[in-house]
């Protein structure tokens, strides 16, 4: 009797169907309007890596969720439904085994909460070229760099908290090149980093699980056994990481460059050695927010923007994905006050990008060091919001005195950036924050025991405005120098003609004198000739009556010839008659 019910037992057990969720995936299950509860088995809680939205069941398993997990799904008339999820490592790529996958694939910055690795592989699943092949998948950053056998082929600066994949083509890479060029071109998609690369998976990387026992029957202990069986069998390649030493406590400032030094002898790996030779990562516990990124592979590196109290736990993995992890605690106080700020407003990043990215943060505070020439604990960020549309991050020089004002510090420190003259940005201090960073408007403001000073603004010229007004200015010139050059023509022309009219009024000025007028008083009595009208005289006379006081020594003439020109001129007058030459007394 104990045979056929075993054989009984055992159809009863397979007759529910599993189904297999690869790592990444997004699975979906519609509830319907008339469940009630979605529990795990038990009525434990759901699995971690699933969550109900809009009546769905949804989530995104990560490599550490390898194993079959159990669902019941209670509704209201109805039985409960089983369903048994099984997640396992991909190791078939959508092109096959004998050709290479394109893969595209965007990184993206902020936490990887499950609802944001279910948001983005939503986003991605409608850019699917195919919709009937789901390709997407979610990772973690870490396990995305172990699990494929790739070759790059275009990429940015990748980093980040995880990323998205996706297959774009098989062995075609003109197609794969037209396919990242139109995503690329694309305004409707968020991600921080992109890459395009081709290659396989690689199977064997994912932790392996502890596998979730079936349906209490009477076969379990049959089960059990088999399990056993499997497990003892089951070669160890690699041993996993262990925790040497646990890791201190440590304190930062708000808005400060912030270091951890993670000793080497935190963590130890047989095959791979001591805690800088695997990947690191940070994950975050309560409300904490990771700030810091491992970044030198010598420790945790960051800007913390929020004060209090946080706790961490850092990963260490070897090569093959396995992990040991240390917590810590992280104390962030409050910066110092100060009398003065500087206001950035770039085109780029994006606030969100500059709140949620440590990278970026850490490449801004270098910026602001390499053009102020300072070191780079010098600077506090104190503020990353938007202004203008833009992105605007406000920071201060935490070396100046606060208590007092350091007019010539703070001078100083803005003359490194601030044209007086001009009042705009100095084009130097623009280009050496460089493209990724570039400010278009730097205002510095005083405060506190120096808020007498007034503020000043400056806007940076831009490369397209700075050649916009030299050729303004060259036009400029040009301009002033022909009417220059017509003003001073017409100024020549004016005095030439000035200078004709001068000759021509002078040459009619002077002409010859002709014969004197004769007035008819003038006339003696006994001359015969008598009129009425004044006469030309053929000679020069004197008067006919000369007072004493008039001059003894005047002398007349001598008597003009017989062939002067004025007696012949004179002659011609038929009306006038010949005078007796002049006797004087």
């Amino acid at each position: 009797m104990r045979l056929p019910f075993l054989a009984l037992a055992l159809l009863v057990t397979t007759a529910f169907t599993d189904t297999r969720v690869f790592i990444g995936e997004l699975f979906e299950h519609n509830l319907g309007d008339n469940f009630t509860v979605a529990s795990g088995k038990n009525n434990r809680p759901l699995p971690s890596w699933l969550m109900i939205r809009d009546q769905i069941l949804t989530g995104i398993p990560t490599e550490n969720d390898v194993g079959r997990h159990t669902v019941v799904i209670t509704s209201r008339g109805r039985k409960p439904v089983y369903l048994y999820l099984n997640v396992e490592e991909e190791v078939i790529s959508p092109c096959g085994t004998v050709n290479n996958t394109f893969w595209m694939e965007t990184y993206h910055e902020q936490n990887a909460t499950l609802a944001n690795r279910i948001e983005t592989a939503l986003a991605m699943n409608e850019l699917e070229l195919d919709p009937e092949v789901k390709t997407v998948r979610v990772y973690s950053y870490n396990f995305s760099l172990i699990n494929r056998n790739l070759e790059e082929i275009s990429q940015d600066a990748v980093s980040g908290q995880y990323m998205a994949i996706w297959k774009v083509a098989c062995e075609d890479f003109d197609d794969a090149l037209t396919y990242m060029d139109d995503f690329v071109d694309r305004e409707d998609v968020d991600y921080d980093s992109i890459k395009l690369a081709k290659g396989f998976f690689k199977p064997g990387v994912a932790p392996q699980p502890t596998p979730e026992p079936l349906e209490e029957t009477t076969t379990q202990a049959y089960i059990k056994t088999t399990t056993e069986v499997v497990r003892t069998t089951r070669k160890i390649a690699d041993n996993k990481p262990i925790l040497l030493n646990r890791l201190p406590s440590f304190v930062c400032t708000r808005g400060e460059m912030c270091e951890l030094r993670v000793p080497a002898e935190t963590f130890k790996d047989a095959e791979d050695g001591d805690t800088f030779k695997m990947k690191l990562s940070v994950l975050a516990l309560d409300n904490a927010e990771v700030w810091m990124i491992n970044e030198s592979n010598k420790g945790l590196i960051g800007i913390p923007m929020r004060t209090g109290e946080f706790n961490y736990r850092l990963e260490a993995r070897d090569k093959a994905g396995q992990l040991a992890s240390a917590p810590f605690q992280v104390n962030v106080k409050p910066a110092l006050p100060t009398n003065h700020r500087v206001e950035l407003e770039m085109d780029m990043p994006t606030p969100q990008q500059m709140a949620t990215n440590p990278s970026k943060r850490n490449l801004l505070m270098r910026a602001l060091a390499r053009s102020l020439k300072s070191p780079v604990h010098s600077f506090t960020i104190q503020e990353i919001g938007s202004k203008n549309n833009k992105t605007m991050v406000a920071f201060s020089n935490n070396t100046i005195p606060y208590k007092v004002c350091d007019e010539e510090a703070v001078d100083a420190m803005a003359s490194k950036m601030i044209m007086k003259q001009k009042m705009r940005t100095k084009t130097e201090f623009v280009k050496t924050m460089g493209n990724q960073f570039y400010v278009r408007r730097a205002t510095m403001i005083r405060h506190g025991n120096c808020d007498e000073t007034v503020e000043i603004s400056t806007t940076a010229p831009t490369i397209q405005s700075m050649q916009e007004a030299d050729s303004q200015l060259m036009l400029i010139c040009i301009l002033l120098f022909l009417l220059l050059v017509i003003a001073v023509a017409i100024i020549i022309y004016c005095a030439c003609i000035k200078k004709n009219g001068k000759k021509k009024s002078t040459s009619t000025e002077y002409v010859s004198k002709g014969l004197p007028v004769v007035f008819p008083d003038e006339v003696e009595e006994n001359d015969p000739t008598h009129a009425g009208t004044p006469m030309l005289a053929r000679e020069e006379r004197p008067p006919l009556k000369v007072s004493q006081h008039e001059n003894p020594l005047y002398k007349p003439p001598p008597p003009i010839a017989s062939n002067s020109p004025r007696l012949g001129h004179a002659s011609s007058s038929s009306n006038q008659k010949l005078q007796s030459p002049f006797i004087p007394p």
